[in-house]
């Protein structure tokens, strides 16, 4: 399922809709955890990516829930090198809590541009 929002916070409400269409028979501290990580990065892409729309893309595979992000802003890639955090709690950086959550709340976590967009997947087993 594939679904274009528009580039608004308001749109979260929207989102998470979407998502509970393939949430059935999820624990629900899954579902919690999905969400805060598509939170986190729909916000940031709403913030910083200087997109004009941001595609999500979700798949329910057996025990695995994958969602992607599919956007047209600028070239970022959250999880290079120079972006990583300490996973000491006092060092780590406010820019860098969000990777934090997602690394520890997702499965696997990829980034790729392709054809000048960001594609950024994360997944959850289920």
């Amino acid at each position: 399922m594939k679904k274009r929002f528009k580039k608004e916070l308001g749109q979260l409400n929207d989102i998470y809709r979407f998502i509970e269409l393939k949430t059935e028979n999820i624990d629900s501290n899954c579902i919690n955890d999905i969400k805060l990580c598509v939170e986190e990065v729909f916000v940031n892409l709403v913030k910083y990516s200087e997109c004009n729309y941001i595609d999500l893309l979700i798949n329910r595979i057996d025990h695995i829930f994958e969602l992607t992000f599919i956007d047209d802003g600028i070239q970022f890639n959250p999880l290079a090198k120079e972006n990583e955090i300490l996973s000491d709690s006092l060092n780590r950086s406010k820019s860098g809590i969000g990777l934090y959550i997602l690394e520890n709340r997702m499965d696997f976590l990829d980034y790729q541009y392709l054809n000048g967009k960001n594609v950024f997947t994360m997944r959850k087993h289920i």
